[in-house]
């Protein structure tokens, strides 16, 4: 599935939609992502990326503020796509890093053991990065 994501205008206060084609690996991807950014990043209108996929998902930024709890509600009951809302990070005990994610997601197509074994993998990554003793000012 591809990605669906805002860009925020700073001077206009306004958000546009685009999406970026995904890749397995994940510097692909990231170049895919930095290059629609900057073709898009001056466009004023709210879909300014034409062909939008079918198989595409909703990722939305709250950089301003870290929650505890969100709730997105969709005008219907037919949307069944994931949506994934990140807040701001703060910092956490022990120098951890929290960064709040609430998942959207419709009953009829997700149970909660789905997205629990979903949500493991990003974890285990995370558990795993290789950078993470860095980051703490740990050796290793």
């Amino acid at each position: 599935m591809h990605p669906s994501y805002t860009i925020f205008h700073q001077e206009t206060g306004r958000f546009s939609s685009i999406w970026s084609e995904f890749a397995a690996e994940y510097p692909v991807f990231f170049r895919r992502y930095q290059a629609d950014v900057g073709q898009y990043e001056q466009a004023e209108g709210f879909c300014p990326k034409p062909g939008m996929p079918e198989n595409s998902f909703n990722v939305s930024m709250i950089p301003w503020a870290a929650f505890e709890s969100f709730q997105l509600n969709t005008p219907d009951f037919r949307y069944l796509l994931p949506i994934f809302t990140m807040g701001r990070y703060t910092e956490g005990p022990g120098d951890r890093c929290l960064l709040p994610l609430a998942v959207r997601v419709h009953h009829a197509v997700c149970d909660g053991y789905h997205l629990s074994r979903f949500l493991g993998y990003p974890q285990k990554e995370l558990d795993a990065w290789p950078g993470k003793a860095e980051a703490r000012g740990e050796s290793t």
